[in-house]
């Protein structure tokens, strides 16, 4: 046979070798690598309703593609899903660099892991970016997938001052200098980056800022202890291949705006902005970070800062590259077709009401 699936369904040492010695020569989102995933499994999944698939692809021995799935069961339904749910933007798998996937070798690849995989009655898929570098993604390429979300990014190019002019509209820039120089009037500003256990300690205030900002604005605490055990497990690591970068803009070495944030590859991801409720609000402190950062990635040669899932207002005016996150529904078996109905039926409704949203928005600004 040509094609060769190996499934593990654990993560251990043998995996962990195979796994990051792939990172090396593959393309993914950092949202994949195995220490980021074996945290999630830790502080997230209930063992005794998920099954971890790791599922390996080779070809003539030589490893093509590594699937981080799982099976989750939900009221007696197994549906076979990505790892990483809620705590990974992009739901995908790692694949060989400069290795076009043809049509016909992934559907064999992809009925060769169905057969391999234990009973399951209905696949569904989130959060699956169309391109994994520069490689088109084979399941949203070959798959019946349809858009969801949005996400956006920052490319680079040239110099910090040169993208800096060509990327943004004078206005803006003049008004962010204007809240600089203001900010700068009531001391010293800096941007300060913090390291192992400074790291953690900080990362623990953002998560409590998270909560109280939250309850503040009467919205669901999406931040458990779970999470924040998960975000110091994650500071912890010390051997990993991607590393998680704290930062903040102080005045007078006051903290008055944070940030918890991702470095891999040539790419940093920028996850979890938050903003201290003090008398510095009014100067945008959370725009200036962003530009610092904007700025600290170029004098530490990346390419590329990702804003991951959502639309909120401050990415648009950040933002030059935008793209769609797509889903995928499939139903296994007879018994998948209930819950597959309903969520064909949930989506629809879903396009709907959005339909709506977008209808009333355009009559209120042309009436």
């Amino acid at each position: 046979m040509e094609f060769e699936i190996k499934i593990f369904k654990n993560f251990d040492e043998k995996l962990k070798k195979i796994w990051i010695e792939f990172e090396n020569q593959s393309e993914n989102y950092f949202f994949q690598n195995y220490d980021w995933l074996n945290c999630w499994h830790t502080n997230f999944t209930n063992k005794n309703s998920l099954v971890i698939l790791n599922i390996l692809v080779y070809k003539k021995n030589k490893l093509l593609m590594i699937l981080p799935m799982c099976i989750q069961n939900t009221k007696g339904i197994n549906i076979l899903k990505w790892q990483g749910e809620n705590k990974c933007d992009y739901m995908a798998g790692l694949f060989l660099k400069n290795n076009f996937i043809e049509k016909k070798d992934f559907l064999i690849i992809w009925n060769l892991i169905k057969k391999a995989l234990p009973k399951f009655n209905l696949i569904e898929f989130k959060n699956q970016p169309e391109y994994i570098g520069k490689i088109k993604n084979p399941f949203t390429n070959y798959l019946n997938c349809y858009a969801d979300y949005f996400t956006s990014s920052i490319t680079f190019d040239e110099n910090y001052e040169s993208f800096i002019s060509k990327n943004f509209k004078k206005k803006f820039l003049d008004d962010t200098k204007r809240r600089i120089n203001n900010l700068k009037k009531n001391g010293e500003m800096e941007l300060k980056i913090f390291e192992n256990e400074e790291k953690i300690k900080v990362t623990k205030v953002i998560i409590d800022q998270k909560i109280t900002r939250l309850r503040s604005l009467k919205q669901k605490n999406i931040f458990k202890d779970s999470d924040k055990s998960f975000y110091i497990d994650c500071c912890e690591l010390r051997d990993s291949n991607f590393k998680i970068h704290v930062s903040s803009i102080e005045i007078n070495s006051e903290p008055i705006t944070y940030h918890w944030g991702v470095v891999f590859k040539d790419t940093f991801y920028h996850l979890i902005p938050t903003i201290l409720d003090n008398k510095y609000y009014k100067f945008s402190p959370g725009r200036i970070l962003l530009f610092e950062l904007i700025k600290w990635s170029f004098d530490n040669g990346l390419k590329k800062l990702d804003f991951t899932i959502g639309d909120e207002s401050y990415k648009k005016d950040f933002s030059n590259n935008h793209s769609h996150l797509f889903n995928y529904l499939g139903c296994n078996d007879f018994y998948g077709i209930p819950v597959y109905s309903y969520l064909i039926v949930k989506n629809l409704l879903k396009k709907i009401l959005f339909v709506k949203k977008l209808y009333r928005f355009i009559t209120r600004i042309i009436s």
